[in-house]
């Protein structure tokens, strides 16, 4: 099966979903599934650049002679 990508505005997209939402469900209900789970992985948080770097805890300071 052949994909494709395509780029639409949020307020493009919401137009799709509304023109989708009139037909009967059983017929679109899988595309609109699969817009929504598309549109979803697209608006998660980036994760930092270096993940291990976000998680490891902070270097201990060098104790100070006193």
């Amino acid at each position: 099966m052949r994909q494709f990508t395509l780029t639409v505005s949020d307020a493009e997209m919401q137009t799709v979903i509304d023109a989708l939402q009139e037909l009967p469900f059983k017929r679109v209900n899988s595309l609109i599934n699969s817009l929504h789970a598309q549109a979803m992985s697209q608006l998660q948080p980036a994760p930092p650049p270096d993940a291990s770097a976000a998680t490891d805890p902070l270097p201990a300071l060098p104790e100070v002679a006193q």
